[in-house]
């Protein structure tokens, strides 16, 4: 090789190309953060450093989105070891998210699981009783009020990524 001459011989005509209406959309990238229990507590959110980072379509990634990578079986059938899911920043009230939703939570350790949330509501709206489930019926399900412990919620899952081998 002289570095010399095209860098192709001929125009080559197996190349792939995009159909001439295919619409290009723009990507970013998402921050892999942590590995999260689907079953039991698993890392600590306060020492959070970017794993790795999966492309995104930009146009449905919402501000500062995240994704974390599933860890253990409690949300089997839906989530699978390894599978992906890309989050949405939560600060607000949990009674603001609706019943069934994944969330990814964050105990008083700083330990992060990835469970749905039920709430419980009473008539006069003056309680609210919230839960955190798996899918998988061999989990209990987490009470905060029961075990005296805190948990906050720290992402909405928006989409779900599926790593499989091939």
């Amino acid at each position: 090789l002289t570095g010399q001459g095209p860098m192709f011989r001929e125009e080559d005509k197996s190349r792939v190309k995009p159909p001439p209406n295919a619409k290009l959309i723009e990507i970013t990238n998402i921050p892999v953060v942590a590995k999260v229990g689907a079953g039991f507590p698993h890392l600590n959110f306060d020492d959070i450093e970017v794993l790795y980072y999966i492309p995104f379509p930009a146009e449905s990634a919402p501000k500062n989105a995240f994704a974390v990578e599933v860890n253990g079986d409690s949300m089997e059938p839906l989530l699978q070891e390894g599978d992906i899911v890309v989050c949405q920043p939560f600060s607000g009230l949990p009674v603001d998210i609706p019943n069934s939703k994944i969330v990814v939570i964050a105990n008083s350790w700083g330990e992060l699981l990835i469970k749905r949330i039920q709430k419980f509501i009473s008539p006069d709206y003056q309680q609210v009783k919230i839960i955190f489930y798996s899918d998988n019926p061999k989990y209990p399900p987490i009470e905060p009020e029961k075990e005296h412990e805190e948990y906050r919620i720290i992402g909405i899952a928006i989409e779900l990524v599926q790593r499989k081998k091939l």
